[in-house]
């Protein structure tokens, strides 16, 4: 399987200007971080580690004080074409419909006809569990849907990479667990053109089921603190195994938290 290097995060230092006071604030320090092509990783740590900050950075809303990131071999200085992100809040424009949202980023590509548009919505429709909720509104939707309909709408720009900014934490845990299951299965099985998946998240359990790799993020300034390989295949990530890995990682987070 193919596993070059997709993203570049290097010696990447953010600050703030803090209004009023000639110091600034440093969010992030030194993040050294690589993601290869067909790689799921997830970005943990408690409030305040900068994870938000970092991949506002790669998704190049952010510009870095210091350091580069690079994707595709090419420095990120603006949003790129070929990365997408999904929210926490679902963030779905109220006055059009599911199918009208998710073709909203495709409407101004240059070379797609109205025909392969529909085509590729509809595709996505069928994919990401909304058949039936074409023409309904985001009112009418449950937050499950609502969070489905903000995936098929980061997918359907066919993004290279893919942001996930704590995308289940306004789940409740059954529609959580549902919809990452129902990501992993089709990126899993090429069903998306997404090569790689980062994920920031809260939750440990949900991190080391879902990746391949977790990134333990320390605070004041934010930094990469230890990269966890989970060399288990998904297919044998048996509850104790994944409680093992938890409790491994939760009792490193704890430790930090207290020096």
């Amino acid at each position: 399987m193919e596993n070059t290097e997709l993203l570049n995060v290097k010696a990447v230092c953010k600050e703030f200007e803090i209004e009023g006071h000639k110091d600034h604030l440093k969010v992030l320090e030194n993040i050294d971080l690589t993601v290869k092509t067909n790689e799921f990783l997830s970005i943990i740590g408690q409030s305040g580690t900068g994870k938000s900050t970092l991949l506002r950075s790669i998704a190049g809303l952010l510009r870095p004080t210091t350091g580069e990131i690079t994707f595709e071999n090419k420095t990120i200085t603006e949003p790129d074409a070929n990365i997408s992100m999904v929210f926490q809040h679902f963030a779905l424009f109220p006055w059009l419909t599911v199918e009208k949202n998710i073709s909203f980023g495709l409407e101004n590509r240059v070379g797609l006809s109205r025909e392969q548009i529909k085509k590729r919505v509809n595709n996505l429709i069928e994919m990401i569990g909304l058949t039936g909720f074409e023409k309904a509104y985001p009112r009418e939707l449950s937050g499950g849907m609502k969070q489905r309909v903000g995936f098929a709408r980061a997918l359907a720009i066919e993004p290279s990479l893919l942001l996930l900014d704590e995308p289940f934490s306004a789940l409740d845990i059954v529609t959580a667990s549902q919809l990452s299951n129902d990501l992993l299965d089709i990126w899993l099985n090429n069903q998306i053109a997404t090569k790689s998946i980062v994920m920031i998240t809260h939750d440990v359990q949900q991190a080391v089921q879902l990746s391949d790799r977790v990134v333990l993020m320390d605070s004041n300034p934010g930094r990469v603190a230890k990269i966890y390989r989970i060399d288990v295949p998904r297919s044998e990530r048996s509850p104790k195994t994944i409680i093992n890995i938890v409790d491994r990682i939760t009792k490193e987070m704890i430790r930090r938290m207290q020096v």
